[in-house]
């Protein structure tokens, strides 16, 4: 059965998900600060033997490119290029926060309501991103960005359905955004919710003669 290897790294979490076409899916995620280059090629093997797959069977890699962690966004590019040029298979990157938006529940979504999907950029700073729920899933209705507290507090205060991220981290301003937090679900992107939506995206899978896998990176500092 065909399937896609999907790779996160964006956070303080890591997982590795072989996603199937059918829906199943074998996956490993944990919350392993600073170990992301431990164990993120150790899991990939695990998952491959597990479900007895040859990896040049997959139909194609996926990975969150961020926005995110620095280190982890730079070790995750790497894993999944060498990968790629392996076993010389396509590869789909997929923005984090389209990530983590898409893991809201079917139950808590509302056809034309619009939800928020967070991390946290660490200096007072909020990635962010707003979307619009449609029946053809979640359309993003701006760019990602890099948010200060006191601008995204006022982004939040306008109407919206819900919102979803990792914002654990956040201390100087989280009284004041928590209430304007509707519906709020804690979470962070996982490699199992990117192979699920690297299905419906196949048509932009692209190879390594193409480009190369590119990270997101919203703070300029940070690369320079």
């Amino acid at each position: 059965m065909s399937a896609i290897l999907a790779l996160d790294a964006t956070t303080a979490n890591c997982s590795v998900s072989l996603v199937f076409e059918d829906g199943h899916a074998i996956t490993r995620s944990e919350w392993v600060p600073q170990g992301h280059a431990r164990v993120i090629l150790p899991w990939v093997d695990e998952v491959l033997q597990q479900a007895q797959l040859d990896p040049h069977s997959l139909r194609a890699l996926a990975w969150v490119q961020g926005p995110g962690a620095f280190t982890g966004l730079r070790i995750a590019a790497g894993v999944v290029q060498g990968l790629a040029m392996g076993w010389q298979k396509p590869v789909i990157s997929l923005p984090s926060l389209s990530v983590l938006v898409s893991q809201i529940p079917l139950a808590k979504r509302v056809v034309g309501g619009r939800y928020w999907a967070l991390l946290d950029a660490r200096m007072d700073e909020v990635y962010a991103q707003s979307f619009q729920y449609q029946a053809q899933g979640f359309v993003a209705e701006n760019d990602p960005q890099l948010w200060p507290i006191a601008d995204l507090t006022m982004a939040l205060a306008e109407p919206h359905q819900g919102s979803i991220g990792d914002l654990m981290n956040l201390k100087h301003g989280w009284d004041t955004i928590k209430p304007l937090l509707h519906n709020w679900r804690a979470a962070w992107p996982e490699a199992e919710a990117a192979g699920r939506l690297a299905w419906s995206q196949l048509d932009q899978a692209w190879s390594l003669d193409q480009e190369l896998p590119e990270p997101i990176y919203l703070r300029p500092s940070v690369v320079k």
